[in-house]
């Protein structure tokens, strides 16, 4: 007789005890169980819609119990017994109508909270059925077991061993529910009955929708990109007292505070084959997205699949897809898998490996690398140039605030404006030197963008708009300039300009001495001079 395979009790602790170390992921697993569950009763029609589907958290602090429901298909009596017991049975990969993949694929989720508890029930109604049925695993008596050396039963022992089924428990016809409720948690994993610490990991992991003031930033995308958005799935979670919870995404930038101007969404694509797709908030990229509480929900690019999310904040960090290990922490954003045939791993702390997924992970690379580094590299040059030019400017305001005294003759004076306006048109010209290079054909969209962004907060602030003969470059061509005559040179400007043209330069410099000619006439002056000599050009 051929040899019969056995499963020993040491699967049912890997199962429980030791494939989900990190505790807050019991959240996760079983939110992702009803989603799949709430996705199948909005195709059987319990539900209208996605945005029915509910998600009810409830923590006792007092009592150390966790009561997780939703009002998805839940199971009927006859299956109850049988698929609440088997391990590694999925009944089902692929939604039926739409023949999608379900977010779980193992069958082995369900027993990740048993590792945090002494007793962990599964209660479930199918509609049209008027009996609850119920499933409690005794977690104590399973640890003993398991920790007992002599006892040598083999994994589905050890389950039924430490079960008990009952299916005669009064329901309402019309309800279909499920849910899982863990009693006695862990002295150890306090943690699980933390309400910050739990909304936290779940804005960041579960399929949730965004707020408000981000879906005003996809309202803004075009029309084709941001169809990207409205195939993402999505439930509604209520953890104790806050109801429907969202992703964190919002039009400022936690630990920055730069303001998100737009979203740059992007496809991933092997060929004409959409792998997946993702968005990044365009921003002025000012610095580092700070480390901090707030800022750890959005901080970085985060992968998802199904929209769960994959692995933690640091997922695209280090060198392994950006040429800097740094570069991560400068952007918020997602990354979604779309393709069917990429899956996460059962822990879901990487993509299951494959020739797709290793595909997939070469051109993000690739993505990250030449398209969104040089975004935040853009930002900033353009920004150290406007703070160059400010800081000028700022000296020579305080250069010509300051009296003339023995020590500070007004020829030192003249120095100074003279060595700060160089250092303002320096600025200026290498400001305009970027935007020149950076607003090519070929630069990638993200850049040009950015680039935008400084140009137009330049323009609003005057800066980098000085040409590059404003560079005075000797106390003797200064002083020559000063020499000439303003109204001859303006005049010199016909026949290269209109008299319209003419015109708006002199209203320009007529509104420069209403504001300016008193306080700063040195200065005044100067520009003047500079900016006809550089349209004399």
């Amino acid at each position: 007789m051929a040899h019969q395979t056995e499963i020993g009790k040491e699967i049912v602790d890997m199962l429980m005890f030791s494939m989900y170390p990190v505790p807050c992921t019991i959240f996760r697993e079983y939110i992702q169980n009803a989603y799949d569950s709430i996705r199948e009763a909005v195709e059987d029609s319990l539900l209208s819609s996605l945005n029915d589907g509910m998600v009810y958290i409830h923590t006792d602090k007092a009592n150390r119990v966790i009561t997780i429901e939703d009002n998805g298909t839940g199971i009927p009596t006859e299956q109850a017994e049988q698929r609440l017991k088997d391990v590694g049975k999925s009944i089902k990969r692929y939604m039926r109508s739409i023949n999608k993949p379900r977010a779980g694929w193992f069958g082995v989720g369900r027993l990740v909270g048993a590792g945090y508890c002494q007793k962990l029930t599964f209660s479930t109604t199918a509609a049209g059925e008027n009996v609850t049925s119920e499933l409690v695993f005794d977690v104590n008596k399973i640890r003993e077991i398991l920790t007992n050396d002599e006892e040598n039963m083999g994994a589905g022992q050890v389950i039924d061993e430490c079960t008990s089924f009952r299916n005669d428990i009064p329901a309402i016809e019309d309800e279909h529910k499920f849910i899982v409720k863990l009693e006695g948690i862990l002295p150890d994993y306090s943690s699980l009955l933390d309400h910050n610490s739990i909304k936290n990991y779940i804005i960041q992991a579960a399929p949730l929708a965004y707020d408000m003031m981000f879906k005003r930033l996809i309202k803004k995308c075009d029309d084709s990109k941001k169809d990207h958005f409205g195939e993402l799935g999505y439930i509604r979670i209520s953890l104790n007292d806050d109801s429907d919870l969202k992703k964190a995404y919002s039009d400022i930038v936690e630990g920055t505070g730069d303001k998100i101007e737009g979203l740059c969404i992007f496809d991933i694509k092997d060929g004409d084959d959409v792998l997946a797709w993702g968005w990044y908030g365009l921003t002025r990229f000012t610095k580092q997205i700070e480390d901090t509480e707030r800022s750890s929900l959005t901080r970085g690019i985060r992968l998802r699949v199904q929209n769960i999310q994959i692995g933690d904040l640091n997922y695209f960090g280090g060198k392994n897809f950006f040429r800097e290990a740094r570069a991560n922490e400068y952007f918020n954003g997602e990354v979604i898998v779309v393709d069917d045939g990429i899956r996460p791993t059962s822990d879901r702390s990487d993509l299951e490996p494959s020739a797709k997924s290793l595909r997939l992970k070469e051109l993000i690379k690739d993505y990250f690398s030449t398209k969104m580094q040089p975004v935040y590299k853009a930002a900033s040059e353009a920004k150290k140039a406007i703070e160059h030019y400010s800081d000028a400017s700022t000296k020579i305001d305080e250069v010509n605030e300051k009296p003339i005294s023995e020590s500070f003759t007004k020829e030192v004076k003249e120095d100074r404006i003279s060595e700060y306006t160089n250092d303002k048109a320096e600025a200026s010209s290498k400001f305009n030197a970027l935007v020149n290079r950076k607003l090519k054909e070929e630069t990638p969209e993200g850049v040009k963008k950015v680039i935008r962004l400084y140009e137009e907060e330049a323009t609003n602030n005057n800066i980098g708009i000085v040409s590059e003969a404003a560079i005075v470059p000797s106390k003797a061509t200064k002083k020559d300039i000063k020499q000439d005559n303003l109204d001859e040179k303006i005049q010199m400007l016909s026949p290269k300009y209109s008299s319209n043209q003419i015109r708006i330069v002199k209203k320009c410099f007529n509104l420069i001495d209403k504001f300016y000619s008193k306080k700063y006439p040195d200065l005044v002056k100067s520009i003047k001079y500079s900016i006809v000599n550089g349209l004399l050009g």
